[in-house]
């Protein structure tokens, strides 16, 4: 199972048409997309209505064996943050520590049915660890530093 989103009226920014050309390409593999609208446009395509509650995200993610997302633009995705601390993996528009990069829909096909026959993402979920502790360091200081200057203005 591959996990994607492209939320109905995003498909521009979401790669609705790349999506689906992947999944024509891996007819063995079940596609669940994160969607509301329409019936599924294929057999392996199954839009599963918006992103479900978050404490929900866990049974989600121990299904599938990755993420796909081919945006246009984007930001930091919690949705690759969680996969990753999930040892799932991730296909991405963006390169990113533990992910692979594709843009096109060919190379991310391949980069799927590479994926989908090894095990899990102890890569993604190592970088999850190190940027776990990583922000925590930060935000200690951060708030050290707060205290600090708070304390100093009185």
């Amino acid at each position: 199972v591959v996990l994607a989103y492209c939320p109905a009226g995003h498909e521009a920014v979401y790669s609705w048409d790349k999506l689906l050309a992947v999944a024509r390409r891996l007819p063995q593999v079940t596609f669940m997309i994160y969607r509301h609208g329409g019936p599924d446009p294929l057999p392996n395509v199954h839009c599963i209505g918006q992103v479900v509650p978050h404490d929900q995200m866990p049974a989600h993610y121990a299904k599938s064996k990755a993420i796909l997302r081919l945006t246009v633009h984007d930001g930091m995705s919690l949705s690759v943050l969680e996969a990753l601390t999930f040892g799932r993996h991730v296909v991405w528009s963006y390169p990113f520590q533990a992910c692979a990069c594709a843009a096109a829909a060919d190379q991310a096909a391949a980069l799927l049915q590479k994926i989908l026959g090894s095990g899990p993402n102890r890569e993604g979920v190592g970088v999850m660890k190190a940027l776990h502790r990583d922000c925590a360091v930060r935000l200690a200081r951060y708030i050290g530093q707060a205290v600090g200057a708070a304390h100093d203005a009185h």
